[in-house]
């Protein structure tokens, strides 16, 4: 009986194990099926490069692309030297398209796929590129000046010699990407994770690296110029911050700039705007004055008046002598008494001798008025005198020179606001011990422009100057 239970026993045993085992085997074949499914499909089909539609060097339109609207028929595609500018290419895929040396500029890829295309020396100026997809892309000597990369993902792209310039790269993935020698002068880099990444040699001034991922990135040889990297992580050290030097070493600390670079331009525009309107005036009052100053007027005439320099009127004549009272003659015929037999009596000859008075009451009448002076001659030149010559030729060489010296300043002036302020963020700060370097690394064409404009509207402005002939 004991034996006879324990078979028993060890039988349902046995099947149980049994009904377990095949139970196990039973669902672990089903999961190497279900597993297997997916993983035995066929991989994705990949293309050579260029061995898609052959469009290469031709003029692209929208109707040549309908076609492959929402397809991927565009992969691989020939289309090195095509021009395609201001075309739609949203969310066309161009994987591993050959758009070598191709003009996209302006055109719309939002959202495109361009993974593992070639577009070295691409032309895509102005082109949007926002959410591209461009994972291992090339783009080496590219052109993406204003650009909008904004969230496209770029990560292992070759952007080696591109050019970047005002390009917007906001929360663009740039890890593994090779930047060396790019020109990314005042790129917008804001919160662009770029891990890893390769600035080398690269041109970052007045780029904007705020709260950008940095790390592993290297700056090595890179131009930092009034470049902003705070708040990002890892980023060259002390770079862009006041007081840093163009490589990245601290300065001294720098003084914080009561205005900003905008504010500090409008007023070199407002103080060159006055000094040229002042120069014009001065050179059209100096042509009208020179214009009018003629010979000068003679001198009034002489005023008639006697006994002046004026005129040489005559003396007034001395007054006439009385003349001496006549004899009381004696008696005359009438009176019976012949005048021979009566001696002289006080009143001789007649009741007056000669008359009452001698000559005349007066001598003569006092002596005349003087003559008329005769007119003052001509008087000798004006206080501008001479014969003045101003040919209009001259004062549109004076308003060019005008324009010249404000426009030379303007140059200097900018290029001066540039260097001296520092701008990070909202804050502006003056450069410290790092002006010396800042001005070394500026470009030296607006210095050249500003003195050449100065010299020569200064010469032209002294050449132009009115002469005086007399």
């Amino acid at each position: 009986m004991l034996v006879t239970r324990g078979s028993g026993r060890l039988g349902r045993r046995g099947r149980l194990a049994g009904a377990l085992a095949v139970g196990a085997i039973g669902f672990t074949t089903l999961m190497s099926l279900t597993l297997a499914g997916p993983a035995s499909a066929a991989p994705a089909a990949t293309c050579a490069q260029g061995s898609g539609p052959h469009l290469a060097g031709k003029k692209i339109t929208a109707a040549t692309i309908a076609p492959y609207t929402g397809t991927s028929g565009l992969e691989c595609a020939d289309l090195a030297g095509s021009n395609l500018s201001g075309l739609s290419l949203v969310q066309f895929d161009l994987t591993r398209a050959d758009l070598k040396n191709a003009n996209l500029s302006n055109a719309n890829l939002g959202q495109a796929t361009l993974s593992g295309a070639d577009l070295a020396g691409a032309n895509l100026a102005g082109a949007n590129l926002i959410q591209a997809t461009m994972s291992g892309v090339n783009l080496s000597g590219a052109d993406l000046k204003s650009a909008k990369l904004g969230q496209a993902t770029l990560t292992g792209a070759n952007l080696s010699g591109a050019t970047l310039t005002s390009a917007n790269l906001e929360q663009v993935t740039l890890n593994h990407a090779n930047l060396s020698k790019a020109n990314l002068s005042k790129a917008n880099l804001e919160e662009v994770t770029a891990q890893d990444a390769s600035f080398k040699g690269a041109n970052l001034s007045d780029a904007d690296f705020t709260a950008a991922t940095l790390t592993g990135a290297q700056f090595k040889g890179a131009k930092l110029s009034g470049a902003n990297f705070s708040s990002a992580t890892d980023g060259p050290e002390s770079a862009g911050q006041p007081g840093s030097g163009s490589t990245g070493a601290t300065g001294s600390a720098a003084v914080k700039s009561p205005v900003s670079r905008g504010d500090l331009r409008l007023y070199l525009i407002f103080f060159c705007i006055v000094l040229l309107i002042s120069m014009v005036s001065l050179t059209i009052r100096r042509f009208v004055s020179y214009r009018n100053g003629g010979t000068g007027f003679g001198g009034a005439a002489g005023i008639v008046q006697a006994g002046t320099t004026y005129g040489g009127g005559g003396g007034f004549g001395g007054a006439g002598g009385f003349g001496g009272a006549g004899g009381f003659g004696g008696p005359t015929a009438a009176d019976g008494v012949p005048s021979s037999t009566v001696p002289g009596s006080p009143f001789g000859g007649s009741s007056f001798g000669g008359s009452s008075f001698g000559g005349s009451s007066w001598n003569q009448p006092a002596g005349g008025v003087g003559t008329l002076g005769g007119l003052g001659g001509p008087g000798g030149p004006g206080a501008l005198g001479g014969q003045r010559t101003v040919a209009p030729g001259k004062v549109v060489m004076a308003i060019i020179g005008a324009l010249l010296v404000t426009g030379g300043i303007y140059f200097l002036g900018s290029e001066i606001i540039n260097t001296v302020v520092v701008q990070v963020g909202s804050a502006s700060y003056l450069c410290g011990s790092d002006c010396g370097t800042r001005f070394a690394n500026s470009a030296a064409i607006p210095f050249i422009l500003g003195i050449t404009a100065l010299i020569v509207g200064a010469v032209f402005r002294a050449v132009s100057r009115p002469r005086r002939w007399f």
